[in-house]
């Protein structure tokens, strides 16, 4: 846990969205031009919540390295007022950074993920925007994806899991070939981080990923925001 002892470095900064300000181990987002997200980057410390001020609740934020990324509310227009407090533990570093290859990437978002079993389900009330309660050994998520380029992939999965709660491990599968996971707290359900789990070869053509519980260790596998799979090795015989 956060100790009370540590604070951020002094941070006051304008940004194109609205401004940025620190004190002790928050970092005070002012949003006064909003998009469906915001991206800065943030200090070198493990993010544990974002918190809607406005509407005192939790949203959805991403810790990438140290960029931030946070999905906003809904809005009409650009003219808005909002206040979004970051808690930080600068005791501890970032958990997971996405990789630096840019050849080619396919996104897989939880909104077009298959649900299979009784309880896991992709969850949208109050911003949600991830795959939640996945409380039973049994359900797993899918998606169907095609591929362009055959070559060996980085595997990302944008994970979110409470304290208490890591341990689990899970299995992913493109079309037969596995790898697995072991899930990290990462300070709260609907705070992210980068987990990535291995790299695969995928050959050109249609596909299904599929992650699945190789074990709970407590009460909850976890939660996901995405999947990224990243092109970094092309395949000889397919260039």
């Amino acid at each position: 846990m956060p100790d009370d002892k540590e604070n951020l470095p002094k941070i006051s900064l304008e940004t194109e969205f609205g401004r940025l300000i620190s004190k002790g181990n928050i970092l005070h987002v002012k949003v006064k031009k909003a998009s469906k997200y915001i991206a800065f980057e943030g200090p070198v410390a493990l993010l544990r919540t974002a918190t809607f001020v406005n509407a005192n609740h939790l949203l959805d934020v991403v810790q990438d390295g140290v960029k931030i990324i946070i999905d906003l509310p809904s809005y009409d227009d650009e003219n808005v007022d909002w206040d979004i407090d970051l808690m930080f533990d600068p005791s501890s570093k970032p958990l997971g950074k996405s990789s630096p290859f840019k050849v080619e990437r396919i996104t897989l978002p939880a909104s077009k993920a298959k649900m299979h079993g009784e309880k896991v389900m992709y969850e949208t009330a109050e911003f949600r925007d991830y795959i939640g309660y996945w409380v039973n050994p049994s359900d797993y998520v899918s998606w169907s994806f095609g591929v362009a380029t055959t070559g060996e992939y980085i595997v990302e999965i944008t994970i979110g899991c409470s304290p208490g709660q890591e341990g689990s491990t899970y299995e992913v599968d493109i079309s037969g070939r596995k790898l697995i996971g072991k899930v990290r707290e990462t300070g709260n359900w609907r705070t992210f981080t980068i987990d990535q789990v291995g790299k695969v070869l995928i050959e050109s053509g249609e596909h299904v990923l599929t992650v699945r519980p190789a074990s709970i260790a407590k009460g909850a596998l976890m939660n996901i925001k995405r999947i990224n799979l990243i092109l970094i090795e092309i395949d000889a015989k397919d260039s």
